[in-house]
């Protein structure tokens, strides 16, 4: 009652119920690789290509068999529900798992760069050089 008194209050007062959001003390700098798609899908090919090759699809069924819930986090971070999947099924390492795992991740990749490219503060390089050139200027910027 006391939360909903308050609300009643301020908003009577004409005052924002929301409460406002104060500016970061703090100085950072936000830097972003900036792949183009077609280096970002030959990177997410390559990285599952070697998950499989050191092993996951052994990994995640041992954990399927020690009792390890497919609810749990471990199991629901993306490709692992595809693997546990297979499992399940007896289909094993396949070439459609392996592309379904790239399809999902790949949509989680589009996700992520379309919610990182909003972010007004951060600076998209292309070269490692060009990330020690943001950070020394952001340095000059902070640094008297």
């Amino acid at each position: 009652p006391h939360r909903v008194l308050r609300a009643l209050e301020k908003g009577l007062a004409g005052q924002s119920l929301v409460p406002q959001r104060r500016p970061s003390p703090y100085t950072c700098l936000k830097i972003a690789r900036a792949w183009s798609s077609e280096e970002a899908y030959a990177r997410l090919c390559q990285d599952v290509e070697e998950r499989f090759a050191r092993g996951w699809m052994e990994e995640v069924r041992s954990l399927v068999e020690r009792g390890v819930s497919s609810a749990s986090p471990l199991l629901t971070s993306i490709g692992f529900p595809a693997l546990v999947q297979a499992i399940a099924s007896g289909e094993g390492e396949t070439l459609l798992l392996r592309e379904r795992v790239i399809a999902d991740t790949w949509q989680y990749i589009r996700r992520q760069r379309t919610w990182f490219r909003k972010e007004p503060r951060l600076q998209w390089v292309v070269t490692p050089e060009e990330a020690v050139d943001a950070v020394e200027r952001w340095r000059q910027s902070v640094v008297p």
